[in-house]
């Protein structure tokens, strides 16, 4: 979930396509992204773990030959 306190956002970690997926968790909606396939820093390669802190930021773990920890920093746009 988001870090915001009404936890608005839901984070789905998406293995088979290799990104984080953003939904409105009460609707469902869709509202973003982020990632893409690869394996330099900020892509993806089977995601199968996602944590968030308190402040935003996202933590991804990889298995397989991705074998890695990231962390996506939440900043203001």
């Amino acid at each position: 979930f988001s870090h915001d306190e009404e936890q608005q956002y839901v984070l789905v970690a998406d293995g088979t396509n290799h990104r984080v997926w953003i939904h409105d968790r009460l609707t469902g909606e869709h509202v973003g992204q982020f990632s893409s396939p690869g394996r330099n820093a900020g892509q993806l390669y089977w995601i199968d773990g996602i944590a968030t802190d308190s402040v935003g930021n996202v933590y991804t773990g990889e298995v397989l030959t991705g074998k890695r920890v990231q962390k996506f920093v939440l900043t203001d746009q």
